[in-house]
């Protein structure tokens, strides 16, 4: 039996250990020349597990939290807080800014929300189980708004007085996943396309995975060892190679890491993480990779700076 002092001393240490677990990096990242810090961490309830995420023009980081219905803000200072909520499992979250949509964030629930910068929410279009959001910048899709469905399991656009348009049919209905990434193209170097990722069941694998969008709506497989993927955010930074980014897992049953897709369509492992419960993954206006993740022990979204 321990007494006094050395049980002080046990139960110190134990705390030590358990408050350096919670800070302590969980992302590893496997590529030279690298390196990830915890950029803020915050308790969503009822669960915390984060979905996708973008930045505003001013350096502000969006949050999706499906479970609470809500959208987190993490300041440039670190400062993270509730910004908007009330919204029926929302799952996609993207800026407007510098695009015909003007400077609102678009949050996909089961309709579409936009939401001002003082997080007041609008109803924007109907789109249901809407599992994400992307606008075509480069231009080379009519600048649209692209939204990944999860119940018709299909790709649209939607103009901006939100009347939702048909683009592709692909994969149509499948049970058992949802298109959950789209994400364009900013130069040349992936032929200008949009790229479009998908999570279903090893019995629906021919359209899980990375795909490659043509103009036309027809959907090619790009990734050949991806076999599923949750989100995508190409480097517009020029510090990341210029690459496509995703997170998924080579096969089936493995865990989720961070990869990257060259333009070959080899994914690369770039970071591990032994709590990538989230699906957030989104390139900074600072020229840094932010990845989300979830401590299911610790109750916390920690949000990693590579």
């Amino acid at each position: 039996f321990l007494k006094g002092k050395n049980i002080r001393t046990i139960l110190l240490t134990i705390m030590i250990i358990a408050a350096a677990s919670v800070t302590a990096n969980a992302v590893v990242v496997t590529a030279p020349g690298y390196t990830a810090e915890i950029y803020a961490t915050y308790t969503d309830s009822p669960k915390s597990y984060s979905r996708h995420m973008t930045f505003d023009a001013n350096g502000n980081l969006y949050v999706i939290q499906q479970d609470s219905g809500s959208v987190w803000r993490i300041t440039p200072a670190r400062v993270a807080s509730q910004f908007a909520s009330g919204f029926t499992a929302p799952y996609s979250i993207t800026w407007g800014g510098g695009t015909a949509y003007g400077d609102y964030l678009y949050v996909g629930a089961l309709n579409i929300f936009k939401v001002d910068l003082n997080g007041n929410k609008t109803y924007f279009a109907t789109q249901t189980c809407t599992g994400s959001l992307a606008i075509d910048r480069p231009g080379n899709y009519g600048g649209y708004l692209y939204v990944g469905t999860g119940c018709t399991d299909d790709v649209d656009k939607i103009d901006t007085a939100g009347n939702v348009l048909p683009f592709s049919a692909w994969p149509g209905w499948t049970d058992g996943g949802e298109v959950d990434a789209i994400s364009f193209d900013p130069g040349t170097a992936y032929g200008g396309l949009m790229y479009v990722a998908s999570s279903y069941t090893p019995a629906n694998a021919s359209k899980s995975g990375i795909f490659k969008m043509s103009a036309g709506g027809t959907a090619t497989r790009f990734c050949s060892n991806i076999v599923a993927s949750w989100e995508l955010a190409f480097d517009n930074t020029g510090l990341f190679g210029g690459l496509l980014y995703a997170i998924g897992i080579p096969s089936y049953g493995s865990p989720p890491s961070v990869y990257t897709v060259g333009v070959d369509g080899v994914a690369t492992q770039f970071a591990t993480s032994s709590m990538l419960n989230g699906l957030g993954l989104a390139f900074g206006p600072d020229g840094a990779l932010y990845v989300s993740e979830y401590s299911s022990r610790d109750g916390l979204v920690i949000i990693n700076r590579i």
